[in-house]
């Protein structure tokens, strides 16, 4: 579901949003002109996408992102995924409007277009983040991962810059460059 309120805490407006199967919401974000975007993942093979970049359901469960325009109406909605298990993303905006998507892929197809990393890694889920237009239409995608597992979540900044975060049980160091700590610091997992 999706529910506005006012600043005294008075909702304005809510909608109901999915299918037929398990529908979860995990991120709302806002552009700078106020429409919203809400992404999740869902198992619903109707009722989720209608003119965006997928209108079909890849696997058993797949990544949504959906536009709302500012009184709630659905401008347009996507199915994001390929045809494995399962996948799920998180959405952030920037001040171009651009709409970015991130999450896991355990997927080899459907998911990586002209992006840095065009193939599934390892032999668990790689991260994605893919970059969308307003209209709904796929600029581009990658992986980024390495060999076990990754996951991932999105933030952009005013400057247009991208930053993806989360987590990789990899002790390799190609996830790692030019930064802070460029080896893998031990454990069941470190942050990158």
């Amino acid at each position: 579901f999706l529910t506005k309120f006012n600043p005294s805490g008075n909702r304005l407006w809510a909608t109901y949003y999915g299918g037929t199967g398990f529908d979860y919401g995990y991120s709302v974000v806002i552009e700078a002109a106020g429409n919203i975007y809400l992404s999740g993942q869902t198992a619903s093979n109707s009722s989720i996408a209608s003119g965006g970049y997928d209108n079909t359901l890849g696997g058993s469960q797949d990544v949504f992102l959906a536009k709302f325009g500012v009184s709630g109406n659905l401008l347009w909605a996507t199915y994001y995924g390929g045809p494995l298990a399962e996948e799920w993303g998180y959405a952030s905006t920037d001040a171009a409007n651009h709409i970015y998507l991130s999450g896991d892929a355990y997927s080899t197809t459907n998911i990586a277009f002209n992006g840095f990393q065009n193939n599934l890694t390892g032999t668990a889920e790689n991260t994605f983040l893919a970059t969308f237009n307003t209209s709904g239409g796929l600029l581009c995608a990658t992986y980024y991962g390495v060999e076990h597992e990754e996951q991932g979540q999105v933030a952009a900044d005013v400057f247009g810059n991208v930053y993806l975060t989360g987590y990789t049980t990899t002790p390799l160091p190609s996830l790692a460059s030019g930064g802070f700590q460029n080896t893998y610091g031990g454990g069941n997992a470190d942050a990158y």
